[in-house]
């Protein structure tokens, strides 16, 4: 039934003009059916867990390898689902940066993402503003660890090109597409960003999307690909102000042309990371900023609100500051958490299991 809502959206998506896309539409008030799930505390004492991407595999069930930056300490770690009591260093040595007011959190490495088993992508805080870059790893065969700066090549930063337009070139979520790799840049005045990829290597980085020019609204965090075989739409949550409650929209982009689609309301806080599930379901997590209480994970359900189309949100998981999500063929979701301390090593790696 969740995947039929799935489709359902998606499809209508195709009829949607863009005059359509840009009328307000209240929010359906969230529901909560985080009694239906199992949540399960993987790794705990973790310094600001961001991104968290799995190993590509063929296999439809496990043991699987999950990569994750651990963002405070200024690396990447690795742990297989059979041996959690064994988490090995991939990565260190990463520059450390701050994100966010109110708290400000250490970070460093931020998004994660594999163009092969072999490549992994890291977007990371730069030492300074605008000094952010998408970096390649090629992973050792035997299991050695490399530094940031032994990178086997890397794109940006990007700062020169944009600093007239944008006032924070942070960069965070990613995603991978058929030779292409499409990330999102911090601020009110953000951009999504796309680096061409050619024989598993980035060609290039360049702007993609102008959010304020295109939707009017700021503050780019999640971004997915609705999978195929449907329409192949982008989809970019706006987090919007982080002081101002349920205000977090999501916004539906052609990939090929950069053309809005659909520009919805969620009634979410802060949607930090998107994710859809090997049914086809989209998922969301709330960092929630102004009230570290108020946020989780949440299944983003097709809806109609007064004849149009619209979105429910659905809490499955209560996860205080959840901030990456990533799905297991089997259809489990890894989730990494900051947890409710300021800097203080509270974060968590995370399993939730369930009709998802």
């Amino acid at each position: 039934m969740k995947s039929s809502r799935a489709f359902v959206l998606a499809i209508t998506l195709c009829c949607v003009s863009s005059a359509l896309a840009q009328v307000p539409v209240s929010f359906v008030p969230a529901g909560d059916e985080s009694s239906d799930f199992q949540t399960e505390v993987l790794l705990a004492d973790l310094d600001n867990p961001t991104g968290i991407a799995l190993r590509p595999t063929h296999a439809t069930s496990g043991p699987y390898e999950l990569y994750f930056a651990e963002s405070g300490a200024g690396r990447v770690l690795r742990v297989a689902t059979n041996a959690l009591e064994q988490v090995d260093e991939v990565l260190v040595d990463f520059p450390l940066g701050t994100l966010g007011q109110r708290p400000e959190y250490r970070v460093g490495p931020l998004g994660l993402a594999f163009i092969s088993r072999t490549k992994l992508v890291v977007s990371s805080k730069g030492e300074s503003p605008g000094a952010d870059v998408l970096a390649s790893f090629t992973l050792p065969s035997d299991d050695s660890v490399l530094t940031a700066a032994e990178q086997d090549h890397a794109v940006g930063p990007l700062k020169a090109e944009l600093a007239a337009q944008v006032d924070d070139l942070q960069f965070g979520e990613l995603v991978m597409a058929d030779r292409m790799c499409f990330l999102t840049t911090g601020g009110q005045k953000g951009w999504v960003l796309k680096s061409g990829i050619e024989a598993n290597r980035l060609a290039y980085l360049q702007p993609f999307i102008d959010l304020q020019k295109k939707v009017g609204y700021g503050a780019p965090a999640g971004i997915a690909l609705i999978p195929h075989p449907r329409p192949a739409f982008l989809v970019v949550a706006l987090m919007g102000s982080r002081d101002t409650p349920q205000d977090s929209r999501l916004t539906f982009f052609v990939p090929s042309s950069g053309e809005l689609a659909m520009n919805l309301p969620t009634g979410l806080h802060d949607i930090i990371s998107l994710a859809y599930s090997p049914t086809g379901q989209l998922y969301a997590a709330d960092f929630s900023w102004h009230d570290a209480q108020a946020g989780g994970v949440y299944r983003i359900d097709d809806a109609r609100l007064d004849g149009r189309q619209t979105c429910r949100a659905v809490k499955i998981a209560s996860i205080v500051r959840p901030f990456s999500l990533a799905f297991a063929p089997d259809g489990s979701l890894f989730v990494t958490a900051l947890g409710e301390g300021d800097n203080t090593k509270q974060g968590t790696l995370v399993k939730i299991t369930g009709e998802l």
